[in-house]
Order: C-alpha cells, then structure tokens, then sequence
C-alpha cells in the first residue's frame, strides 16, 4: 500500500514490525505451518491512521478460502453483547424493514434482526456459512462479498461488523454501503479501536488479518466523505471496539482532516515492543508444559511472538469446528482441542489469548479442576486470577 487509506498521503512512519507472520489462521497439516508475510505497521504522517503498509489484494487472495466460522458466540457474555448492540441500533430501524447484514460471519447478528425485521439479507464469503446455518424463512444468504447491489432493492439498514478493518479500499466499502441504502437509511457499522492499542500497547491485536487501524475520528471522516453522517457511537468491550449508527445523505460531507487520536509513531512503536519483550519474558519463565487458550486471529498473533520463546502443546477453544486444525504461529504448529479434564491432564500452565474473556475463561478452567497458573494475554500480561 504505497498511500494512506484516508487522506492518501504517502508519508508514513513505521510503528511496529513483523518479519514472517503466517499467511493462513491455521496450519495446513500439523508440522506444516504454510507459507507466511510481513506486516508493517505504520502511522501516516498527514492524518494518524494507522495501516499495515504491507498489505495488497494478492495477500487477501492468499489469506482467505474455505476456512471454518471462527466467530462463534461460545460465551453467554458473546451473546449478551450482541444482544446490546442489536438493541443500541434502534428497533425502528429494523422492525417491518428490509436488513442487509455484511459479513455474516456465523449468523447469530441475521437471526436476532430477523425476529423483528421484515427480510434479512446476509452477505458471507465463507463458505461454511450455510443456510442450514440460518434456519428463518425471513433470512436469505449471498455466498459471495458485497459489492452493493441488494437483491430485491435497497435496505433500510445495513450493518457491517469486524469487517471494514480487513478491507485494503475502506471508502469503496463504504460508498457501496452508501449505495445500497433506501434515502435516509441507516448503516450500523463495527471494528476495532486504535486508541485500545494505543493506551495499553496491545500488540497482540496487531495481526495479518487486519488492514486498518481506526480512531472514531479517522472512521467517521472516511464516512462522511462517502455520504454517511454518524449519529452516535457506542464504546465496545471497554473501548476494545467501536460501533457507530450512520444516516444516509444525499451529498458527501467536504473532507476534514481528522484528529488521529493516537500516539506519535515513534512513542507507539517503543511502547508495543517493549510491551511485547516483555510479554515473552514472562511466558518463557513459566516451567512445565504450557496451552493457549484461544484459536483465534489474536490466538496466532501471541503463538507467532512467544513461538520462539517456548513450546506450546495445544489450543484449547471451545468452537467444535476447529476441534482437530492446528494453529500456524512462531515456527509452532499446535492441535486445537475443547477443553476437558483430559486435554488439561498434563498442562502446567495456560495463557488466555481470548483476553476479553478471560475471568469467564479462568473460571471454567478452575471447574474443569485445572489447579496449574492461568496467565491472560491482556496488556502486560496480568495474572488471570489469584
């Protein structure tokens, strides 16, 4: 990417590097872990966003294929959140009206609007999405990327989730949004938060599979310059992400140069690798044998930096889908098992790289009779539990 996906500036100052990190979230067959890419990330001079400079479509080709639903609400609190954010929106967005959903990932967001609304239309590349997935008579599914033609017409609300941050081209994203919108409609839209990176030097939500790095700010002016005009915007997961309700407008706003929000590149760049020098520290003086817990995209982000620090035996995840794939990281293929008294039988310690969820996750290992350390992969790496 040789200009800013903002405000197409091509200054820019790198931030945080990694030479060799695997192209696919899982390994193609154990002691294979496939071919990998580097992410740089770095800072645009003329606004503050934050970008992987590595990036391009060709990358994106090899990165996605037929890969199982990994976003799989396996936790009541995974639920619950989107049971809020559906609530947030606004029923009268979506009663009695047409929905698009973009990136349906498993299809729990197209099942709870399609209680109220009069169609779901949900757009899922991934092809273990099926329709058998999503049961309802009101929820039709697009195997395929948006690209903002809405079978049937324009939709009344789109919502987009966890996936503009993954996209080389955001504003085309958008403008297609945009175009795909009855006059006055409404646009839901969700991704990660920079300044949680920022604040904590979470270096572990810096991955392969993200492309952008937004602010509010920096989100909000790629928006409007597409003509949707933010209304309110909800703070997710303790500031890890953002959503923010947009109308339609029939003109694009004048562009303005947004505040960025975030740290010079120069004090992030210290912050994330010494945060990461240290993280790996800890992990390595943990004795015995160890597990991750986690065979998530921010799985393989912690298993790529400590991989050359310590041998991991296995990822514990509670998706059944991934039950028998390896997670590809740091010259480590480890198996994905559930966890159970058995796989936990000769593990002396555990690292939570679901952070977000880590006192439920503790609280479960303990039930499973797990009596090892439990460590979180949450910034700085904090004991989990006493």
């Amino acid at each position: 990417m040789t200009a800013c996906p903002i405000c197409a500036s091509a200054s820019a100052q790198a931030v945080f590097h990694i030479p060799a990190y695997p192209v696919r979230l899982f390994a193609p067959a154990s002691g294979s872990a496939g071919d990998t890419a580097p992410l740089t990330l770095v800072r645009c001079d003329g606004c503050g966003h934050l970008y992987n400079r590595d990036f391009s479509d060709a990358l994106a080709e090899r990165m996605y294929g037929d890969v199982p639903l990994t976003n799989v609400p396996v936790h009541p609190s995974m639920v619950k959140r989107l049971q809020d954010a559906i609530a947030w929106i606004d029923p009268e967005h979506y009663a009695g009206k047409r929905v698009v959903e973009i990136g349906g990932g498993a299809g729990h967001v197209a099942r709870l609007l399609s209680a109220s609304a009069a169609g779901v239309v949900v757009f899922e590349p991934c092809r273990a999405l099926t329709p058998d997935h999503l049961p309802e008579a009101n929820i039709a599914l697009v195997s395929d990327i948006f690209r903002g033609a809405v079978p049937g017409g324009p939709a009344d609300l789109m919502v987009c989730r966890q996936v503009i941050e993954h996209v080389a081209d955001p504003f085309a994203l958008l403008s297609a949004i945009r175009e795909g919108l009855v006059p006055g409609g409404h646009a839901y839209l969700e991704v990660p938060d920079a300044r949680f990176i920022d604040r904590g030097a979470a270096f572990g939500d810096i991955v392969l599979q993200h492309v952008q790095y937004f602010t509010p700010d920096t989100f909000t002016a790629l928006a409007r310059r597409a003509g949707l005009e933010p209304l309110r915007t909800l703070s997710i997961k303790d500031g890890h992400d953002f959503g923010v309700l947009f109308r339609a407008v029939g003109r694009p706003a004048e562009w303005r140069a947004p505040q960025s929000g975030t740290s010079p590149a120069a004090d992030l760049s210290v912050r994330l690798t010494a945060a990461a020098d240290r993280g790996r520290e800890r992990v390595a003086a943990v004795s015995g044998a160890m597990a991750l817990y986690g065979a998530t995209a921010q799985g393989q982000s912690f298993l790529t930096r400590y991989g050359a620090a310590r041998r991991f035996v296995r990822v514990l995840d509670d998706n059944s889908a991934l039950e028998g794939l390896h997670l590809a990281g740091g010259g480590q293929t480890p198996p994905i098992v559930k966890p159970d008294a058995a796989s936990l039988r000769d593990v002396d310690a555990v690292l939570i790289c679901a952070y977000l969820h880590d006192t439920a996750i503790a609280g479960r290992l303990r039930g499973l009779g797990f009596q090892g350390v439990i460590l979180s992969a949450r910034p700085d790496l904090p004991q989990a539990d006493d």
